[in-house]
C-alpha cells in the first residue's frame, strides 16, 4: 500500500450526475469511483476521463451500496490503493417520480434501501477506515465519537 501524496475523495453513485459534478469539483485529488455501472460503460469512462484529465488518479469500482461486502471490499481496494481516505460523498441515490400512490412497495423499499441503507454503511466504513488518522478524519465521524463519549447512540 502506497499512501498517496494527494488528498483522496470516494464517491459512491460516482459515475454520472451529481457524483460526476463532486469528482470534478474535486480536481488535483485523487478519486475513488464507486457505481452500480461497470468501469466499462461508456457514461462511466468520460467520468474517468474527465478526473484524470483534471490531474486525478482514478480508482473506478462497480459495487452495490445496498451490499455490506461490497462496500466492505470497495472500501479495502481505496485503502489499498491510495493509503488514505480524506473525503467521502455518500451520493448514491435513488429518485422516483411520480405520485405516492403510483409507486409499487418495490420502488419504495429499493429507494429507502439506497438512499438510507447505502448512505449508512458508506458513512459507516468511512468512518471505519478514517479514525485510523486523526487528520483525516471527516466531521461525521468527528461527531459520532464526540456522541460516542456521552452516549450510546443507536
Amino acid at each position: 500500500m502506497a499512501k498517496s501524496s494527494k488528498q483522496v475523495v470516494l464517491i459512491t453513485g460516482g459515475a454520472m450526475g451529481q457524483g460526476r459534478t463532486h469528482a470534478v469539483a474535486k480536481a488535483g485529488f485523487d478519486v475513488v469511483l464507486i457505481d452500480m455501472l461497470e468501469p466499462e460503460n461508456e457514461i462511466f469512462k468520460e467520468t474517468i476521463a474527465l478526473v484524470r484529465d483534471a490531474g486525478g488518479e482514478v480508482l473506478a469500482l462497480q459495487a452495490n451500496i445496498c451490499s455490506t461486502p461490497e462496500v466492505e471490499a470497495a472500501f479495502a481496494q481505496a485503502w489499498e490503493k491510495f493509503g488514505r481516505l480524506d473525503v467521502v460523498v455518500a451520493n448514491a441515490g435513488i429518485i422516483n417520480f411520480g405520485y405516492t400512490w403510483e409507486l409499487s412497495d418495490e420502488q419504495v423499499e429499493r429507494a429507502l434501501a439506497v438512499n438510507l441503507e447505502g448512505t449508512w454503511r458508506t458513512d459507516k466504513y468511512a468512518c471505519a477506515n478514517k479514525v485510523t488518522d486523526a487528520s483525516s478524519t471527516s466531521l461525521l465521524c468527528r461527531v459520532l465519537r464526540e456522541l460516542r463519549s456521552w452516549q450510546r447512540i443507536a
